[in-house]
């Protein structure tokens, strides 16, 4: 090989070369000595807690009525009764939307059908003035009893089944027997059921008649149970003396309760002998209307809302909000701005009813969101609202100290961001209280809340130099001598 000296010549001169720019280079960019950096936080997520629907116990309707034996060889009105009855009145009260209309038994065919007739009652919805004549306080309800029974009808016949409809009959358009109310009837006699036939006193044993004239009482108001309860003497004939065994009252009582096509069909009286008839000599009057509370079915109602509360506290972005919805099958995610089936975000809102059912009501005073179609809530649903808070803009950025301007070099997420008024940055210098938020890179000239205020030597970020949460931003530079 013939050796070339002015090569290697060639060669020496440009590792020298590249020598000498290698150390130009870590001159230029190894006497920067400041470094500011600034990293947005990533946005927060809200959640509310879980709010659920709420339901109302209401007090079932319940129409009573007492048909007391007023005839001349009674003789069971006693201050034991009268306490039973206060009792009963007592408990009816406290549980029921009740009406208790007290009447004789027997009437003779000169006297109205609401002879001596007084009504106790939970309100006066509904009620006409005919009704409200006969209008006692709880008070007196149970002295009542001595008037009702002190006129004596001992010659009449006793019909039991039929003053009990043609009372009900004749007081279903005052509003005192309602319709889908539970119906209870309640005779107490010391003898039987007795027509006057040719001559004799007879006692029918075939009560089909009346039955189905009381069924079809029942059916026309659409009670939702109909009971026929029977006070009467459960001993033989004259045992004990006054008394008379009552039989038909007891078929009467039995058939009903098992017979009646009942809506709440009751179970109370199962495993006993005469399901609903209690003997009147020695009966414990505070007792024997104990299963009349229990087969009455308490009405839950449940509540249905077409609002909710935004219940976060804290500031966040409705462009982001998420309502879920939870119910038996499961959750929902509900589409927002959709007014089909859907929710639309309504913001703050004064005294808003949530609830539409069974009557507006659940009033919110805060942000709400209106819900639409399949998106409403009834009970037991709940809801949970989730949201964003708003994302921050930083539309400056502070400096570490006072930089050699034209030594500034500055990356976002590690791209370089070159210096421009338009889409970099600006060198503004020496800036007091500045807010570097600013509302959106649409509005640069809009400030940002919350503020974020600093002093300092600043740049100001145009276009996509303006940083955002999750991103960071930093600048070298020599410091200014």
């Amino acid at each position: 090989m013939k050796f070339k000296p002015w090569k290697c010549i060639q060669f020496f001169i440009l590792v020298l070369s590249l020598a000498l720019l290698a150390s130009c280079s870590k001159e230029i960019f190894g006497t920067k000595k400041s470094k500011s950096s600034s990293s947005a936080p990533s946005i927060n997520t809200y959640t509310s807690d879980q709010i659920c629907s709420q339901y109302s116990v209401v007090k079932p309707k319940v129409d009573f009525l007492f048909l007391w034996d007023n005839s001349a060889s009674q003789t069971y009105v006693e201050p034991a009764l009268r306490s039973g009855f206060n009792n009963l009145v007592n408990r009816i009260s406290a549980d029921f939307d009740h009406h208790i209309l007290m009447a004789p038994l027997i009437r003779d065919n000169n006297s109205p059908i609401d002879v001596n007739s007084f009504l106790v009652s939970y309100d006066n919805l509904g009620l006409t003035s005919s009704a409200l004549n006969r209008q006692v306080p709880y008070s007196i309800a149970a002295s009542k009893l001595d008037q009702i029974v002190s006129t004596l009808n001992g010659g009449n016949q006793e019909n039991g089944f039929y003053r009990a409809y043609e009372i009900i009959n004749n007081n279903r358009t005052n509003g005192i027997f309602r319709p889908h109310a539970y119906l209870m009837i309640v005779v107490m006699s010391n003898g039987d059921v007795r027509t006057y036939l040719n001559g004799y006193w007879v006692h029918p044993y075939n009560i089909t008649t009346d039955k189905n004239r009381l069924l079809n009482l029942q059916s026309t108001l659409g009670s939702e149970q109909m009971r026929f309860m029977s006070l009467v003497s459960h001993a033989y004939d004259g045992v004990p003396s006054g008394f008379k065994r009552g039989y038909a009252y007891m078929d009467m009582s039995s058939q009903i309760y098992y017979d009646a096509g009942q809506i709440f069909r009751p179970t109370d009286q199962q495993g006993r002998e005469y399901p609903d008839s209690y003997n009147i000599a020695g009966a414990d009057y505070n007792r024997i209307f104990d299963g009349i509370n229990q087969s009455i079915t308490m009405v839950t109602v449940a509540h249905q809302y077409d609002y909710w509360p935004v219940a976060i506290q804290s500031n966040f972005d409705p462009q982001t909000l998420r309502v879920t919805k939870y119910t038996a099958a499961g959750s929902t995610n509900l589409t927002p701005n959709d007014t089909a089936n859907g929710f639309v975000y309504l913001g703050y809102r004064t005294n808003q009813n949530t609830r539409y059912s069974p009557t507006p009501g659940e009033p919110y005073t805060g942000k709400v969101v209106r819900l639409y179609g399949n998106a409403r809530v009834k009970y037991p649903d709940c809801v949970v609202v989730a949201a964003d808070e708003p994302a921050s803009y930083y539309g400056y950025f502070k400096l570490t100290g006072k930089p050699n301007v034209s030594t500034i070099q500055c990356t976002k997420n590690g791209v370089n961001v070159t210096q421009s008024t338009t889409n970099g940055w600006e060198y503004m210098g020496y800036l007091t209280s500045q807010n570097v938020k600013i509302e959106s890179p649409s509005a640069p000239n809009n400030p940002g809340t919350p503020a974020d205020t600093q002093t300092g030597y600043m740049l100001r970020l145009r276009g996509s130099a303006i940083y955002t949460n999750g991103e960071t931003f930093q600048c070298f530079f020599d410091p200014s001598t």
